[in-house]
């Protein structure tokens, strides 16, 4: 498999689910410790938190505006939570991130090493009048994770985006 530097959209959207797991050995039942940085709609909150503690995970979901007790307060690009928190992470607005640096970067401060963080992103332009930056390929996102790897791409339909990529914070 190419190293994360080396995909491209095109090679990237090939990539099997299967095969991937296959060879990187990822169990995508993740760890206890959940962070969802999410601008879902309060059903949405209280439906993934449900799921997550049927599978005993410990889960805490962050946006600018609170849902208490299941979604605290706090900016993603300063992440409220101490280093290597974190079992799984995942995140569904990188296109609204402002700073996309210290938003990938909060990302692998707050994930234990070994962790694994999902993001939905959309390479087809933008998704809503929220999106400040815009992807055409994986290639630029996956240059900002400095301490993981890519363990998956693939293509999803969800809510205007269309591509999923999986993480695994290197264990240093």
């Amino acid at each position: 498999m190419k190293t994360n530097t080396q995909l491209d959209s095109k090679e990237s959207s090939q990539l099997e689910s299967k095969e991937t797991r296959e060879q990187t050995g990822i169990d995508l039942k993740y760890g206890s410790s959940d962070l969802k940085i999410l601008p879902f709609l309060s059903f949405q909150v209280v439906a993934i938190f449900e799921e997550s503690a049927k599978q005993k995970h410990d889960s805490i979901g962050l946006d600018l505006v609170p849902r208490p007790p299941l979604v605290v307060k706090g900016d993603f690009h300063a992440q409220p939570f101490d280093a290597e928190t974190f079992d799984f992470e995942f995140s569904n607005v990188f296109d609204h991130a402002l700073y996309p640096e210290k938003f990938v970067g909060e990302i692998e401060r707050t994930l234990k090493p070994g962790g694994v963080c999902v993001i939905h992103v959309s390479l087809h332009g933008k998704t809503d009048k929220y999106s400040a930056n815009d992807l055409y390929s994986v290639k630029p996102l996956v240059k900002l994770f400095k301490r993981s790897k890519v363990v998956e791409v693939r293509k999803i339909d969800g809510f205007g985006l269309d591509t999923e990529v999986v993480f695994r914070k290197n264990k240093d």
